[in-house]
């Protein structure tokens, strides 16, 4: 029997959702983002469909390639700080 692996909300799903949005945006398919990020044909679908992660890295680029940027929260108590890239 295949076990399932729980999903945990990391908060990557969110991400992932947005770029997918100015992706669409911007009217440019997976794989015309797939070349301009610079990897492999069929990886930003793998992304947008969470069987796949981008590395840190990756992930900076990608955003990069849509003109976005990548905002992290600190939650500290009742305050929250952010953190830009």
């Amino acid at each position: 029997m295949k076990q399932v692996k729980p999903k945990i909300d990391d908060g990557f799903t969110d991400v992932v959702q947005q770029l997918r949005g100015l992706r669409e945006k911007k009217q440019l398919s997976q794989r015309a983002l797939d070349h301009i990020i610079g990897v492999t044909d069929g990886v930003v679908g793998k992304w947008e469909a969470d069987t796949r992660r981008p590395s840190s890295y990756l992930l900076s680029c990608w955003a990069q390639a849509l003109g976005a940027r990548i905002t992290l929260e600190e939650k500290d108590g009742d305050e929250t700080q952010s953190i830009s890239a």
